[in-house]
């Protein structure tokens, strides 16, 4: 449909928009934590696009035996630590909003 070149400028700028709305949402919580996961999808989609269009489907391709596929393995723990405790600081601030809106239900009734 798009060349990599624009997808990649389109989900840049989506994603950089998302983040700067992101400031302007923050009274209402949740309405901001839309867009900040917003502006992480689509860098993550972004960051997929700039590395396959320059060549990263080559580089994950199995290499000859005796390669750096130790170090690599481990650079994926570390990638998949960090994600987790990205998750997990999400899934906090989501717990948090949904008291904040719990305690505001109960003052209303």
């Amino acid at each position: 449909m798009f060349k990599p070149t624009t997808k990649f400028q389109i989900l840049f700028w989506l994603s950089a928009l998302n983040l700067i709305f992101l400031g302007y949402a923050l009274p209402n919580v949740l309405h901001a934590a839309g867009h900040g996961l917003l502006a992480l999808g689509f860098g993550l989609w972004a960051r997929r696009v700039w590395r396959d269009s320059r060549g990263g489907l080559e580089e994950a391709r199995p290499e000859a035996p005796g390669s750096d596929n130790e170090e690599r393995f481990a650079d994926l723990g570390d990638e998949v630590s960090e994600l987790r405790r990205q998750l997990s600081e999400t899934q906090e601030r989501l717990d948090f909003a949904e008291r904040l809106l719990m305690k505001e239900r109960q003052t209303r009734q």
